[in-house]
């Protein structure tokens, strides 16, 4: 079966290209509000997740080893498959199987004219699945006491439109009716394809007015999460690149990842391709703390399983960022946190399936970081195109589930 074909590879597509660049929901409930308000969208908040949605604490002791050799060849020859079916350049990609072990594998093209392999040291841009380091590091100040996450912008923006109103956790959540940069509006003084600064991006932003009173609804806003970043690196005194590698790359040893930096040659970074023609972005830098990390596959899925086990928060903060979850697009059956997502769907058997993840999508680059509950697994994936990264992960993972399947029947 092609890639195409397979149940559930179209799913969150609206979702993935939001998380590059969402089109703002025309005003409501117009400031000035006087304070903020309760939710009130058209859709209700996620039922609390149930236990078994959780993976069990652990401390990674099986990260450190290898799947089983037959599993790891029906993963490198589904990937290579996925890479040939679909025309993407390259990707890398991990699975992590608790108790079994990891496979990680960096494939195909870093550049497809003219052509350039990628290698082990080849890294991929993963979007907006930054969010969710950000909202680490912004959990972590919190314990530390440089901020709260009741605290308002005001701290930082006294003069932004309803600063006194508009939280940490509305920031993190989506629900401060920021509007988003990259929204249209803001084409002719925020261009693409050029590099803006944070601080530019806030001001420019702050001379709009807000799309409706903080908490009322959910609006994904990347000027949010560029907000965030500032707001760590004053309440630190310290760059934001620096924040990432001191309080989250050294500590989980990760040593393929970085934060990509204006001004700054990030060593190993692929191309991107939008519409499968390679493309020098200068402007990968702007997203700055909504989407600047470059990693490997491996590294992004050791992030996420310390996420959600105890191994970057402690257990309970990490839960609670699920606590609230908000209906994201209309019908995609997706949920947005505290820089954390939750998807659902059918899959071809009829079972319910969800995801503990995060998105990332730009014009020629895709990737998804997830913990699966059914499976009981993880997958990490990034493409340097346009090709669906939630569809190769669920590939993959299809291909664990297959592979566990002849393995009881042997």
């Amino acid at each position: 079966m092609s890639l195409a074909g397979r149940a559930g590879c179209a799913l969150l597509v609206t979702a993935l290209a939001a998380c590059g660049g969402s089109a703002d929901p025309a005003p409501r409930d117009t400031p000035p509000c006087g304070s903020a308000l309760p939710y009130r969208g058209a859709l209700p908040l996620h039922a609390a997740l149930p236990d078994s949605t959780w993976p069990l604490g652990d401390d990674g002791a099986w990260l450190r080893t290898l799947v089983p050799t037959a599993l790891a060849n029906d993963l490198a020859a589904q990937l290579q498959a996925v890479l040939r079916e679909t025309g993407a350049p390259g990707a890398t990609v991990a699975v992590g199987v608790p108790g079994q072990g990891l496979w990680t594998q960096t494939q195909g093209l870093a550049r497809n004219a003219p052509a350039a392999a990628v290698d082990d040291n080849s890294l991929f841009w993963w979007a907006s699945v930054g969010k969710a380091y950000t909202a680490g590091l912004v959990q972590q100040a919190a314990q530390r006491g440089r901020l709260r996450l009741d605290e308002p912008i005001s701290r930082w923006w006294p003069q932004f439109p309803e600063a006194r109103h508009i939280t940490i956790n509305h920031l993190l959540n989506h629900t401060s009716g920021v509007r988003s940069f990259n929204s249209g509006e803001f084409e002719t003084q925020l261009p693409a394809g050029m590099y803006h600064s944070p601080d530019t991006i806030i001001h420019t932003v702050q001379a709009s007015t807000n799309l409706f009173c903080p908490g009322a609804y959910w609006s994904y806003s990347n000027t949010g999460y560029v907000m965030l970043g500032r707001a760590l690196e004053l309440s630190e005194q310290t760059p934001y690149a620096q924040l990432m590698q001191r309080h989250v790359f050294d500590p989980l040893g990760l040593q393929h990842s970085r934060v990509i930096e204006p001004g700054v040659a990030t060593p190993g970074l692929v191309v991107s391709h939008p519409g499968n023609l390679p493309k020098d972005d200068p402007a990968q830098a702007t997203p700055f703390a909504a989407g600047g990390i470059a990693a490997r596959a491996d590294d992004v899925l050791r992030f996420w399983h310390a996420w959600l086990t105890g191994g970057l928060l402690p257990t309970t903060t990490a839960r609670s960022s699920f606590d609230a979850l908000y209906p994201m697009f209309d019908g995609t059956r997706s949920y947005y946190g505290q820089g954390v997502m939750v998807t659902e769907w059918t899959d071809e058997q009829g079972r319910a399936r969800r995801w503990l993840a995060h998105l990332g999508g730009a014009p020629g680059a895709n990737a998804v970081v997830a913990y699966d509950p059914f499976l009981k697994a993880y997958v990490a994936v990034a493409i340097n195109s346009d090709v669906s990264a939630v569809a190769t992960a669920r590939t993959l993972l299809q291909t664990l589930e297959t592979w566990r399947k002849q393995q009881a029947l042997e």
